[in-house]
């Protein structure tokens, strides 16, 4: 089996809690350094930065998004716990998806990492990917936070489904990451967003290759998280942002409605984008919910 390779340092901008410029806005950090470290497996490469020791916590980044937009959280999460955010496939330093899928890859990667049970914090279709996760291996994942959780589009009519999907990838196409990113980073966020989170936010998107963007668009065009919510069984919290045009609150409270064992939080001011925009409160929460004593 491959091992792990670790990378202390060479990705520094990403993967140092203590660095990070979008984390400077947010309050005082532990002075943890993310290590960033790839594994070589059938499906692909994975790569991934983690920080602390103990029971494991992975987070699960957004469409938007890559493992270093969870800087704030590898800091703040760290004592006593091995937090893990991965990068999706053909996203950071992940090799492309390649006849399998986004939770394909997932599986594949904590196999290889021996984790048999673990938190996980999933934001936009993060939420999404771990739904699909919970369905396919039951008793993985204990602790479960579902953050700006996106529905998806399965459930839409076939013919409004294609033309978003196909909307997108022109966009895309026309305006290229940097454009694109300058379009949407910035207009996720919340009215409460400092000009450094709404440069970090766009910075971030701008970074996301087009080829993993447009892989994580087709998996959120076909899903449909309803469905799926029977399969999150264990204790569940939703966070939902009082600006979040993307995922609206009413959203977010009828996920929460639909878990069996789930409780909602609202964030007053906050987009689509809590770990950029308001990290040392979505830490707060995090930690509260994390640290409960419920199996």
């Amino acid at each position: 089996m491959a091992r792990p390779a670790q990378h202390d340092g060479d990705r520094r901008p990403r993967g140092s809690a203590a660095h990070e410029p979008g984390a400077a806005c947010a309050g005082p950090l532990r002075a943890v350094t993310a290590v960033s470290q790839t594994i070589d497996l059938p499906g692909g490469r994975i790569a991934w930065l983690e920080s602390g020791e103990g029971p494991p916590l992975l987070l699960v980044h957004g469409i938007g998004g890559e493992a270093g937009a969870w800087t704030h959280q590898l800091g703040s999460l760290s004592a006593g716990r091995r937090v893990l955010a991965w990068d999706a496939p053909g996203y950071g330093g992940s090799a492309p998806l390649a006849g399998s899928g986004h939770v394909d890859r997932l599986l594949e990667w904590l196999d290889a990492l021996k984790i048999t049970r673990l938190d996980a914090v999933g934001h936009s279709l993060g939420a999404i990917f771990l739904a699909l996760l919970a369905r396919a291996r039951p008793g993985l994942l204990r602790r479960v936070v579902l953050l700006h959780p996106m529905a998806g589009m399965g459930a839409l009519p076939a013919e409004e489904r294609e033309a978003l999907r196909l909307a997108r990838i022109e966009e895309l196409r026309e305006l290229g990451p940097d454009g694109f990113a300058a379009l949407r980073g910035g207009a996720i966020l919340g009215r409460a967003a400092s000009d450094t989170a709404r440069a970090r936010a766009i910075a971030v998107m701008a970074a996301v290759p087009a080829a993993g963007y447009l892989a994580a668009w087709e998996a959120l065009v076909a899903a449909d998280i309803m469905p799926l919510l029977p399969a999150l069984s264990g204790p569940a919290l939703v966070i939902s942002g009082e600006d979040d045009k993307g995922s609206p609150p009413e959203l977010g409270r009828r996920i929460a409605a639909a878990l069996p064992r789930a409780g909602f939080f609202l964030m007053p001011g906050v987009g689509h984008y809590a770990p950029i925009e308001a990290p040392a409160a979505l830490d707060e929460l995090l930690l509260a919910f994390l640290n409960e004593d419920t199996p």
